[in-house]
């Protein structure tokens, strides 16, 4: 006859047994800590929903954050609070993706009065682009579960927190490569945050890597080149939804991030300034803030000659904020002592 153990045996084997996992688990994240790796949240469409879904909290005085990684990588949350204390700030920009369907989304919303601060450059102007962001506006619409207001935090979380949850680095296939004697990965360059904050750390960043970024931007950008006409005639279609926040007492500002080296000089060929951006506000009501010509915006390295490092991210944040502030759009900022 085969005699189970007491449940409280059972009880008790469960409870060591997962002890020893989290300490084992712990002291792994310890040793990944120790040398450079850094805990990370994974960007999943629910994570967009749920932070879309807080962009009411504050009324008038919420600021939203639309755009691409240029939005995501050179806008400082921390910076933002240190200026801005007692206000509200949601980052909804996705990568690679330009942001016209999040907008158009913003202002169908009758419930939405805020301030959008939009990555704008000239390629997200064409009406083909409009909808890039179109898949995570329906997500959000049509099939965000409720309970994930629960679960996206709780899950977030635990991802800011533990850098074995790191998807970067899968716990297998790191013990995997250990065990056949090859190195670990190199710690991946940027960090996500459960506020969707990107901090991007280009140091260690392999050159022909960062090159490869600016290349595809090129080839991007002559891609979706427009005459100067159809460009503004999508232009003047695209107020009609700025409009739409302004009439509910909100603001939209479209902001120009600068480029560097042959991203700039793609940029100045395939859209001369004088034929298009500096003809938008004959046909948008939204404030324009040119970064190009704002002291604070520009001349910082950029690592692949599109994206800010973290370490220009808050400077770069603080000077935008000041020029918000000088086109009455948001109250002058706290004064920061960093």
């Amino acid at each position: 006859m085969i005699h189970e153990p007491p449940r409280k045996d059972l009880a008790t084997i469960l409870a060591v047994s997962v002890a020893v996992a989290f300490l084992a688990l712990y002291a792994i994240g310890r040793r990944w800590t120790d040398a450079g790796y850094r805990p990370s949240v994974v960007d999943t469409i629910d994570l967009w929903a749920y932070h879309r879904s807080d962009v009411y909290a504050a009324r008038r005085d919420h600021v939203v954050l639309l755009g691409t990684s240029l939005m995501q990588f050179g806008f400082s949350l921390d910076a933002f609070h240190e200026a801005h204390p007692d206000r509200r700030i949601t980052q909804l920009a996705i990568h690679a993706q330009y942001p016209m369907a999040s907008l158009r989304d913003l202002a169908r919303d009758p419930d939405f009065e805020g301030i959008a601060v939009v990555d704008v450059h000239e390629s997200s102007i064409p009406r083909e682009t409009w909808d890039q962001q179109q898949e995570f506006v329906d997500y959000y619409r049509e099939r965000y579960p409720a309970y994930h207001e629960l679960e996206c935090p709780l899950v977030a979380a635990l991802q800011e927190r533990f850098v074995v949850l790191n998807h970067h680095y899968p716990l297998d296939n790191v013990l995997a490569r250990l065990a056949r004697g090859e190195p670990a990965p190199p710690p991946y360059f940027m960090t996500m945050r459960a506020d969707r904050a990107c901090l991007a750390d280009y140091s260690d960043v392999p050159a022909d890597l960062r090159y490869r970024v600016s290349e595809n931007q090129r080839a991007r950008t002559a891609k979706d080149a427009l005459s100067p006409d159809e460009w503004l005639a999508d232009a003047a279609s695209i107020d009609e939804w700025v409009c739409d926040i302004h009439e509910r007492g909100g603001r939209v500002v479209f902001v120009r991030f600068p480029a560097d080296g042959p991203i700039a000089e793609a940029d100045e060929r395939v859209y001369p300034r004088s034929d298009y951006w500096g003809r938008l506000g004959e046909r948008v009501s939204a404030a324009l803030i040119d970064g190009r010509d704002v002291p604070g915006m520009c001349g910082y390295r950029l690592p692949d000659f599109l994206h800010l490092d973290h370490r220009d991210a808050r400077p770069f944040t603080r000077a935008l904020l000041a020029e918000l502030a000088r086109k009455g759009v948001l109250p002058p900022p706290r004064t920061s002592r960093r």
